[in-house]
């Protein structure tokens, strides 16, 4: 499992390559003036597909006598308090974009008891960055795109060329990519969404090219899920996700609980078979079109946890990483006896459950999952 790193981590790895790059930047120091601006805007419009970092109290190693002198020099208090957070943000306010302003994090931290400062600024697709109306010194900033290209700012007397002006257009409006891959944009951000009662469809705000639209259907089978939901009363749906009049996905949906709960229905994955139930877990896997639908029902409260339980299902990274989990269970015999996972109830799964499920085992591999299996693979990546 891919572990996230702390900004220490992050910042530690990009001192130890010992050069500047696309994403990261190395200052001994800082003035709030254009050329910290300039730095600014072009990590912000520069092509990676991550946060990027102004890292203050580090001396670009091109300007070290010794090749292995230690770049990080450190920050005074008396320095600190002239750049410290407030001051960094009331200059950075005073200037109007053309679009919306770059998202920027005000970090202090130690390594080697060092005192930095790192400016993290948030990746996004609302490239490009650009100031208007800056006065005095930084007229000449205004309307003028910069990135970087490798470790090297675009001159503040130049201009990006129009191929690399087009990109950043692209990109904001979700142009580059495949019709999939710009669906699932747009599903990350759900303020984006709208439901409407009136047809149980969802259409994007920012592109109404782009909808949800949940077809009901007339399947009774019961899936077990449904047994953590009291009222019998369900109805299934399809889901199908739309651009320009084109269908690029479908998956099912389910209503439940008297249209109190609604939901993409879960994947199940059988680990064995005792006494004519299947022992295994539902789940999800993150970035696929089901998993984004999970959050946008959950951001609309459309999912509702009631009698004290909740609908067990495990939140996989990718397919490798459920893979792995497959793995780690069938590869040792004991853990259905560790697990010791209950009998179903003997009128628990009407006859009308298109599976028979074994209501326990679906709680008990959750809980290996999350409190068990997570904790071993995060103890491996640190040992």
């Amino acid at each position: 499992m891919k572990i996230k790193k702390s900004l220490e981590e992050e910042v530690t790895y990009l001192i130890n390559q010992r050069c500047e790059g696309v994403y990261w930047d190395f200052k001994r120091i800082i003035k709030f003036d254009k050329d910290l601006l300039h730095d600014i805007l072009a990590l912000s419009n520069c092509k990676h597909n991550g946060n990027r970092y102004l890292i203050i109290g580090v001396e670009d190693p091109k300007n070290l006598k010794n090749k292995n002198d230690s770049m990080i020099i450190g920050l005074t208090d008396e320095q600190l308090s002239k750049i410290e957070s407030n001051n960094f943000y009331n200059w950075f306010q005073t200037f109007d974009f053309a679009n919306q302003r770059p998202k920027i994090d005000y970090q202090q931290i130690e390594i080697n008891t060092k005192k930095l400062i790192i400016l993290v600024i948030h990746n996004s697709n609302q490239k490009p960055f650009y100031i208007i109306n800056g006065k005095n010194e930084y007229s000449p900033l205004n309307n003028k795109i910069y990135t970087r290209i490798g470790d090297t700012n675009t001159p503040i007397n130049s201009y990006l060329s129009y191929n690399d002006i087009k990109e950043m257009w692209k990109e904001q409006f979700g142009l580059t990519g495949n019709v999939k891959e710009k669906f699932k944009t747009l599903l990350t951000d759900l303020s984006n969404w709208e439901f409407r009662d009136v047809d149980n469809n969802y259409f994007c705000l920012k592109d109404p090219r782009y909808t949800i639209n949940i077809i009901l259907d007339n399947r009774k089978f019961m899936e077990a899920f449904l047994v953590f939901y009291g009222d019998s009363d369900f109805h299934y749906a399809t889901t199908k996700f739309v651009s320009d009049g084109t269908i690029i996905y479908s998956y099912d949906y389910v209503f439940c609980d008297e249209y109190r709960n609604q939901f993409p229905t879960p994947h199940f994955y059988p680990i064995s078979e005792l006494n004519g139930y299947s022992y295994g877990f539902y789940y999800y896997i993150k970035n696929t079109f089901e998993f984004l639908l999970l959050e946008l029902c959950e951001k609309n409260n459309m999912i509702i946890s009631r009698y004290n339980k909740s609908f067990p299902y495990i939140i996989f990274e990718n397919d490798d990483e459920l893979e792995k989990f497959i793995k780690y269970i069938t590869s040792n015999d004991n853990i259905l006896n560790e697990l010791n996972i209950k009998n179903n109830d003997s009128n628990i799964l009407p006859k009308r459950f298109k599976q028979r499920v074994n209501i326990d085992s679906l709680e008990k591999f959750k809980n290996l999952y999350y409190n068990t299996y997570i904790n071993l693979k995060t103890s491996d990546l640190n040992e």
